[in-house]
């Protein structure tokens, strides 16, 4: 054999071989990629097995908690109540029923009331209050708004040797206070920012050197909690205070702000602890119109106050709590329905004010600062100065603010036009009415502010305007709380009394059984027989079932979801009613706009046959129902809320429309009966008597082609921006947002709707285009944290956030 023949059998057997040790590495690679993959399925598993106990043990440790608040919540009711109280503990001996004994200074107290404050006996709680203060304990109180809180420290300061330290959290409160009690020769001092120094050594001077031989000295100061965090010489003035035996008791007023829990939260608050942390032995008075079990445990916890009991029945060492009713008869709630145009809603204000309260005491709360000057005066234009008004916001300067107290109360000012900023505290008893020109953000809110009405017992009017248009601004303004969803439910409700509603709504929240909300704990559900859902006729109003105008409502919004688009309220309503021609233009944060055809006949089985106030009527029905939410945006000018579904709109739209009736969902609405006219077409002009129903269907409905105009239309409600847009319908929509300042141009042109085609055209020529963006990301500066404005403003600061999802429940929405 030669050699090339040698030479290519070895070569032939070397493949082989190398072939054969290839197939043996592949195989060994096989077997240990297989078993490596099986290891990795088995981790997994593990793994995943592991994430569920840790979720499993989270659910539980959260029942457990659950229970635990529950069984606390229980406890408390029970020492509330003061009775049913099983154990040695009831026979203590050492308890003290604080409402009903006597002591040795209860006829000087009775005396007092009478002789300084000119009050014959004591109202709801104040007297059991009162003993307890003089008893050297720890306190909270919970009195409705007008209950007289006040008095609960005020009056045991006057039989005391020393001076009482009130934490107070606005100026205007504390200007308040100061000018009642120097009206009726009580001696009391305020100190806050503005204060001169001269002026504050000369009160140090005087507290610390008391007049001799029962001389009445100062016997109150009045201070923010600013001064406590910020000010160490003040913090060691009162300890040189509490050391001489000069400092008998500390009073923190409005103490929910303690609570991140509470409505009106203030971090400032929380240095509140400085206070008991270094004045152990001095007794602590919180007080509050609104405190829940949640917020109480937050106060206790945040002073290092000890554990409640209460104060018919009250353990020694412990924090006495008092509580009273929260229902005010004297009050006559309202919601009247706000007119579109601006001039017009203040038409009805003034003719409210001069037909109802010509020359009465009142005050007009408005949302932003710029429309506490519009309001102001718009009033006094419109009434040809008949209405004298005041303005008051965070901004104002203090020697203003100061001035205008002394106008209101002398009577001089008769109404005052005020953000939130002003009222905690105001205690003018002759106050007739309270306007909200829109509805606050929260039911606590409404009722801490409606309340400062009727502080004298007499019959009083608390009225808040509202359209459907308003739920954007609330909607902003509680991003991620869920909020605003119950003052809307409040404002859309026709026909459950306002008694009813306060009623079980701070049952639920606030966890009090309803009978804590009347007197005689009968009154919890009655009727008041004076607010207007009691007086309603029947007729004005009727409540159907509108599951298949919701089922359709939600298809669409899930449609527009999906297509990224974004619509507010006024849009949406127009949209739904736009048949197979609408369209929305969509612009991404990149690249040019498109349109896409909403075929709202493929998606929802045809247009929603309702006009368009009552779809807008519908829509918040649903956000209030939870079926609908908002997504939140800002700009650089304004602030956005762009209508979306929530993950519970699959309840409904999960059901073809022909199965509705088997989704086990029905949702009902109250919608206005149709306008009344007399003589020559015109409607009946209202003043705040009568709610006035929405507009004839002829006026304002889609039901025909023959109907559809296309019109560009500026808004003419001062709130909103000049924004146009072109429908095909009879009606213009406008565009749903707050702002303080007009906004420009530029903020027109880079966010929201866009203006359309100027030109006119014939119905039916061209679809129906909604123009709507999804925004610019853009900061927006924060708002400035002013002594007493800024915590009213709960927003969180938009440098730090883009865009918010606003739910209460939903983390994550679905991908439809």
């Amino acid at each position: 054999m030669s050699w090339r023949a040698k030479s290519s059998k070895t070569g032939q057997s070397s493949t082989a071989a190398t072939a054969a040790n290839e197939r043996t590495i592949n195989a060994a690679f096989d077997v240990r990629r297989a078993d490596l993959l099986r290891r990795r399925e088995v981790v997994q598993r593990d793994l995943a097995n592991a994430d569920q106990q840790i979720e499993n043990w989270k659910a539980t440790r959260q029942l457990h908690s659950n229970e635990l608040e529950e069984v606390e919540r229980e406890i408390l009711a029970l020492d509330a109540e003061g009775h049913r109280r099983p154990g040695p503990s009831i026979a203590t001996p050492n308890a003290i029923n604080y409402m009903e004994q006597e002591f040795e200074w209860s006829g000087q107290l009775k005396l007092k009331l009478k002789r300084i404050f000119g009050i014959d006996d004591f109202r709801l709680c104040q007297k059991g209050v009162c003993n307890a203060n003089l008893h050297q304990r720890h306190i909270i109180c919970v009195m409705p708004t007008g209950g007289g809180k006040s008095l609960t420290y005020q009056l045991p300061a006057l039989l005391s040797r020393g001076c009482t330290l009130v934490v107070s959290p606005l100026i205007s409160l504390m200007s308040d206070q100061v000018l009642h009690l120097k009206e009726n020769n009580v001696e009391a001092v305020m100190l806050n920012g503005n204060t001169p120094k001269r002026e504050v050594e000369e009160t140090y001077e005087r507290l610390m050197n008391p007049p001799a031989n029962g001389g009445e000295g100062i016997k109150l100061l009045y201070v923010t909690p600013e001064r406590i965090k910020r000010s160490k010489r003040f913090m060691g003035f009162l300890l040189d205070l509490a050391r001489n035996g000069l400092l008998v008791r500390i009073v923190i007023d409005e103490a929910h702000c303690i609570s991140s829990m509470g409505h009106d939260y203030r971090p400032d608050y929380l240095e509140l602890r400085r206070l008991t942390d270094n004045l152990r032995h001095i007794p602590i008075l919180a007080l509050s119109a609104t405190c829940p079990p949640r917020v109480q445990n937050d106060i206790i916890k945040i002073l290092g106050l000890p554990p409640a009991t209460a104060g018919t029945m009250a353990a020694p060492g412990r924090t006495v709590f008092f509580s009273s009713p929260l229902y005010r008869k004297n009050l006559r709630y309202k919601v009247m329905t706000k007119p579109s145009k601006e001039n017009d809603h203040l038409d009805m204000m003034v003719n409210y004010i001069l037909e109802n309260h010509p020359d009465e005491s009142g005050i007009v709360y408005c949302t932003t600062k710029l429309q506490t000057h519009k309001v102001a005066e718009g009033l006094e234009e419109r009434s040809r100065k008949k209405i004298k008004t005041g303005i008051y916001h965070a901004d104002i300067e203090a020697e203003k603010k100061q001035t205008l107290h002394e106008k209101w109360r002398q009577g001089s000012v008769k109404v005052v036009c005020a953000t939130i900023a002003f009222g905690l505290g105001i205690d003018k008893g002759d106050v007739r009415f309270v306007l909200h020109h829109s509805p606050s953000k929260t039911v606590e809110g409404y009722y801490q502010e409606s309340g400062r009405a009727g502080r004298d017992g007499k019959d009083s009017d608390c009225i808040l305007y509202y359209r459907p248009q308003d739920a954007s601004s609330i909607l902003t303004m509680t991003p991620g709380t869920g909020d605003g969803r119950e003052i809307l439910r409040y404002a859309q409700d026709k026909s459950q009394c306002r008694q009813v509603f306060f009623a079980n709504y701070f049952s639920a929240s606030a966890n009090l059984d309803p009978s804590a909300w009347s007197a005689d704990g009968a009154g919890a559900t009655k009727r008041c027989g004076h607010c207007d859902n009691c007086l309603r006729d029947s007729t004005s109003y009727t409540c159907g079932d509108k599951t298949l105008e919701a089922w359709q409502i939600l298809k669409i919004a899930e449609e527009v979801y999906r297509l990224k688009g974004n619509v507010t309220i006024g849009t949406f309503a127009a949209l739904a009613g736009g048949g197979r021609q609408a369209k929305i233009r969509v612009k991404p944060r990149r690249g040019a706009a498109t349109e896409i055809q909403i075929d709202v006949g493929k998606i929802a089985g045809g247009k929603v046959e309702l006009t368009v106030a009552e779809t807008e009527i519908l829509i918040v029905q649903l956000i209030v129902d939870g079926y609908l939410t908002a997504q939140v945006h800002q700009t650089t000018w304004t602030t956005y809320a762009y209508i979306i579904p929530s993950f519970t709109a699959s309840q409904i739209t999960r059901f073809a429309r022909d199965g509705l009736g088997n989704c086990g969902v029905s949702v009902r609405c109250y919608l206005p009966s149709k306008a009344r006219k007399t003589g020559k077409g015109k409607k009946r002009a209202t003043s705040g008597g009568e709610d006035p129903p929405l507009p004839d269907a002829a006026t304002t409905s889609r039901s025909g082609p023959s109907q559809l105009t296309g019109k560009r239309k500026r808004m003419d409600d001062p709130e909103e921006d000049g924004s146009v847009i072109e429908i095909s319908s009879d009606v213009a929509y406008e565009e749903d947002e707050i702002s303080e300042a007009d906004p420009s141009p530029r903020s027109r042109s880079r966010g929201g709707l866009k203006p359309l085609n100027s030109g006119t055209r014939e119905a039916g020529s061209r679809p129906q285009v909604m123009d709507v963006d999804s925004g610019p990301e853009e900061w927006m500066a924060g708002d400035s944290k002013d002594d007493e404005g800024w915590m009213f403003s709960q927003r969180s600061n938009p440098r730090h956030r883009r865009r918010t999802q606003l739910t209460s429940t939903m983390a994550d929405l679905p991908d439809f």
